[in-house]
Order: structure tokens, then sequence, then C-alpha cells
């Protein structure tokens, strides 16, 4: 068989680190309000359901405001949104 042109499975080789059984929970500085992202992908902030979306179900984002009516989601320290409630919010729905 040519290098190169063999089947992944005959070049596969454990990883020699170890991983934890499970992650720690995440925590956020007390600057943050935190939400916990429903099955549908929302959180309920301020009066509305926003999507922040479905990767994050059942895991908790922390929102900081970054200026009047301006927020920015964070999962664990990425951010991962940012929500303009001085505009109309695309996809939202009222509480």
């Amino acid at each position: 068989m040519r290098r190169g042109l063999e089947c992944p499975a005959s070049r596969y080789a454990p990883s020699p680190r170890s991983l934890p059984a499970s992650l720690p929970p995440v925590e956020y500085d007390s600057e943050f309000e935190l939400r916990r992202v429903q099955e549908n992908g929302r959180i309920k902030f301020q009066g509305l359901h926003l999507f922040v979306g479905k990767g994050f179900v059942g895991e908790p984002v922390g929102l900081r405001q970054v200026d009047e009516g301006v927020w920015d989601v964070y999962y664990c320290h990425q951010r991962v949104a940012r929500i303009d409630l001085t505009q109309p919010v695309p996809g939202s729905e009222a509480v």
C-alpha cells in the first residue's frame, strides 16, 4: 500500500493524555447575570425569550452589560453573543 493511503483505523493511536471523568462546573464573576439555557436554546432575560444557541442547552451563560441596553453573552470565558435591547431583537419572543 502506498504511504498516505492507509485506512484511518490503521493510523489510530490513543491519546497519552488522560481526561477528567467530568468537567468542573462553569463559574462566573459577580458582575454577570446568570441564566440557564432552555431546551429550545433560549434564555429568559428582561421579559424576552432570546435565542443563544441549542449547543448550550442546560448550561449556564453569563450576561454582562457593556452599554445601556447592550449585553454580551458568555459561556465560560468566551463571548458567544451580543444582545442589543435598544434595537428589535430578531427571533425574540415576549414573555
